[in-house]
């Protein structure tokens, strides 16, 4: 299948329109300096996001205090800081590439010092062989795994999925089913391991970053993810797209799901 001018088109107007409801990026970390784990800890980060490269122009800069588990994880609300520089809400994530540089704050960080980079997002390429697609609620009957032909026989290095609903329901807060959600799987070396960035049109929820998963990202009501949306499978055949059966919310005693009728449009890149 071909990249359709007219679909892209529409993509860039809705990924521009993201930045109005943005209101953090959760951020999950692990700290591990010199090698050694730093467990059940509390201490200070400087936290900064570059543009086009990693040495690129400083959009954002904040200091934000953190505190590890016994594995040494962290996470962090980007944009919940103590700002230094820039506004988070003002990044437009669709242009071009993001870095973000993650290190302690030598002034305070009492003798614990680590840096961590990586990129945030990757610029989307036009490419003729690219892939665009769509499956729907009918298809997939609210969850389930549908299956695309790999025409190009190797393993993508980005899969770009956009989940919509038609669902309004005013009597629920805006981070409940939001109408629209953007998600960008990343994997540069191309061993089926990626990074997952996902914007979320809400005023309440926050955009959200994932190292190292073959998850494209989550659908949450309050804190807790109901549904998620994952890589099954990558081979030189098919690549496999899978929601999740929706998640009981315990302390209601329900199950959500997705409302619909919702759809699925993916973009693939080789």
């Amino acid at each position: 299948m071909k990249i359709s001018a007219l679909a892209f088109f529409y993509f860039l107007i809705i990924t521009g329109s993201l930045e109005t409801f943005s209101q953090s990026l959760l951020y999950k970390g692990k700290i591990t300096p010199l090698n050694n784990t730093v467990a059940n800890h509390s201490f200070f980060v400087d936290v900064r996001i570059f543009h086009k490269s990693p040495f690129g122009n400083l959009i954002f800069n904040e200091k934000q205090k953190v505190t590890t588990d016994s594995a040494g994880m962290y996470v962090m609300n980007i944009g919940n800081g103590s700002r230094v520089a820039g506004n988070i809400d003002s990044i437009v994530w669709s242009d071009d590439a993001y870095y973000l540089k993650i290190e302690s704050d030598t002034a305070k960080a009492k003798q614990i010092y680590f840096s961590h980079s990586v990129q945030l997002r990757a610029p989307t390429e036009l490419d003729k062989e690219n892939l665009e697609g769509m499956a729907s609620e009918d298809s997939l009957k609210g969850w389930g795994k549908f299956v695309i032909v790999n025409e190009r026989k190797k393993s993508p290095k980005k899969i770009t999925v956009d989940l919509s609903t038609s669902y309004v329901n005013i009597a629920y807060p805006a981070d409940t089913y939001p109408i629209y959600r953007h998600y960008e799987w990343y994997d540069g070396d191309k061993n089926g391991i990626g990074n997952s960035l996902m914007l979320t049109y809400s005023e309440k929820t926050s955009h959200q970053f994932m190292e190292n998963t073959k998850m494209i990202g989550e659908v949450k009501l309050y804190s807790k993810p109901f549904q998620e949306l994952w890589i099954s499978n990558l081979n030189n055949n098919s690549i496999e797209l899978s929601m999740t059966k929706p998640e009981k919310i315990k302390n209601l005693s329900e199950t959500y799901a997705i409302k619909g009728p919702w759809k699925i449009i993916y973009f693939i890149e080789w």
